[in-house]
C-alpha cells in the first residue's frame, strides 16, 4: 500500500501529536493516510462523481437532486434508517434530505414529472398526500442497485471473504468510534 503525499502544512504539529499519545510511526502513517483517504471519498461522495456515474450509465437523465430526492423516497417507504417503513410526504422528503419543504417539494413535482413518482391520497388521513413510486422508479432502483452491487463486487473482487469479514468488523468499529467521539462534544 502507497502512503499518500499529506499538504505541507496541513497536517503540520499531527504526526507529533499521534506520536505523543503512543502511537507508532507506522501507526502514525497509517491514521494520515486513513485521514486522506476518507477525505477524497468524502469529496467524491459531496461532488456526485458515483451519483452521475450511475445517472449516465442507466440513462436516467434526472439531475442529481433528483436521484438523491428518488433515493429518499424509497428509504423512506422502506424505512431505511427508521424504525419502520412510513409514507412518504413531502415533510418526510424535506427531513430526509435536510432541505426546506419548498425544496422538497418541487424536487417531488420533478420526479412526478418524469414519471418516476406520482400523488396518491393518504389512506390513514385525506388531508394528506403522499409520494408513491412508480413501476419505473421500481425499475430504475433495482438497476442502481445492481449496478452498486456490480461496483462492490469488482471493488472486493481480490479480497479473501476473511478479508471482507475483517473490514465489516473494523469499519463498523470505525463508524462506532467516530459516532461515540461526536457524543462527547
Amino acid at each position: 500500500m502507497t502512503h499518500l503525499r499529506h499538504p505541507p502544512g496541513f497536517q503540520n504539529g499531527i504526526a507529533e501529536r499521534l506520536q505523543g499519545s503512543g502511537r507508532s510511526p507506522e501507526a502514525v502513517a497509517a491514521l494520515l493516510d486513513i485521514d486522506q483517504r476518507l477525505f477524497l471519498w468524502q469529496r467524491s461522495v459531496a461532488k456526485g462523481e458515483t451519483v452521475q456515474r450511475m445517472i449516465g450509465a442507466l440513462g436516467l437523465g434526472i439531475e442529481p437532486a433528483e436521484f438523491s430526492a428518488l433515493m429518499a423516497v424509497s428509504r423512506i417507504t422502506h424505512g431505511v434508517g427508521r424504525t419502520a417503513p412510513e409514507p412518504a410526504t413531502v415533510g418526510a422528503l424535506a427531513g430526509e434530505l435536510s432541505l426546506d419543504p419548498s425544496r422538497a417539494s418541487r424536487l417531488a413535482q420533478q420526479l412526478i414529472a418524469h414519471g418516476l413518482v406520482r400523488r396518491e391520497v393518504a389512506q390513514d388521513d385525506a388531508r394528506k398526500t403522499i409520494l408513491v413510486l412508480t413501476d419505473q422508479a421500481k425499475q430504475v432502483l433495482v438497476g442502481i442497485r445492481d449496478q452498486k452491487w456490480d461496483r462492490y463486487q469488482q471493488t472486493f473482487a481480490g479480497w479473501s471473504d476473511e478479508d471482507i469479514i475483517a473490514f465489516d468488523r473494523l469499519f463498523s468499529r470505525f463508524l462506532d468510534g467516530q459516532a461515540a467521539a461526536w457524543k462527547q462534544d
